[in-house]
């Protein structure tokens, strides 16, 4: 009986020994403050070169990594970055300070905003009623639509469209896509045309500078090419997909946007 009660007496210790033990839960270390704010730029007379800028950590850090498509590209101590970049991707920012590393800031993109199917159909000046002339026309981030062309003083079509179609006009019996600014005057968005011809869409890496291009371009053939500068701001390239050069004359495209304001490299 005395050994039964021993040992009743040494499983009570260890069971209210057990129930009475504290986890030890230490305190999860506080992360570092993101970088916010990131913005990119075009940088240097060439138009090929971009600044990143952004806020800085509110934390006291050691410096920033830079990362290009999930990867580190550089580090830097200030809260400003230049590349010279040479392809295209998505850009973000985080902070460190000796091993501890910042939530990244949100990504920046230099990546195309392209069509998938193509887009249109864009109707020559002459069209008929049923279809009506139209021009077609991108926003500041690169979504594009098409636009009535029927009322010239139309507020929505002179702040929208980049360029129109016709089949007569400077040089008489082509199709060509024109600058609205060409037939309408001040008021419309001024737009350069380059023409890189034959089917080179998916290898066009860096456009011209648009200085020495034209206000207008001959649709020559399918598959054609142009560089576009729109807005005074974006470059973009589109191809010609399909047209209907005799009767109700039209086109349709896909296209590539810039987003970045300035930058040269599509690819």
């Amino acid at each position: 009986m005395k050994k039964y009660l021993a040992f009743l007496g040494i499983f009570i210790l260890i069971i209210g020994f057990c129930g009475c033990k504290e986890t030890f839960n230490p305190e999860e270390p506080t992360p570092l403050a993101s970088p916010t704010n990131l913005g990119i730029v075009v940088a240097g007379s060439d138009s090929l070169s971009l600044k990143l800028t952004w806020t800085a950590s509110s934390d006291e850090v050691d410096g920033y990594y830079i990362y290009f498509d999930g990867a580190v590209l550089d580090t830097t101590t200030a809260t400003t970055y230049t590349d010279t970049a040479t392809s295209l991707g998505d850009y973000k920012v985080s902070a460190y300070k000796g091993t501890k590393e910042s939530a990244p800031t949100d990504i920046m993109s230099t990546k195309l905003v392209e069509t998938v199917n193509p887009v249109g159909p864009v109707w020559w000046m002459a069209a008929p009623t049923d279809t009506g002339p139209s021009g077609y026309g991108w926003a500041d981030n690169g979504t594009g639509n098409t636009y009535s062309m029927a009322d010239s003083t139309a507020a929505t079509a002179k702040a929208m469209v980049d360029f129109y179609m016709d089949s007569v006009g400077l040089v008489k019996g082509t199709d060509k896509i024109i600058s609205p600014d060409n037939l309408y005057g001040n008021g419309w968005n001024a737009t350069c045309f380059y023409d890189f011809g034959g089917n080179v869409y998916d290898t066009v890496s860096v456009v011209p500078g648009w200085g020495c291009w034209m206000n207008y371009a001959e649709i020559t053939a399918l598959n054609s090419t142009y560089a576009l500068f729109v807005k005074d701001k974006y470059f973009l390239k589109i191809k010609i997909t399909e047209r209907q050069s005799s009767g109700h004359h039209y086109i349709k495209f896909l296209y590539g946007f810039q987003p970045i304001a300035g930058f040269r490299r599509l690819k």
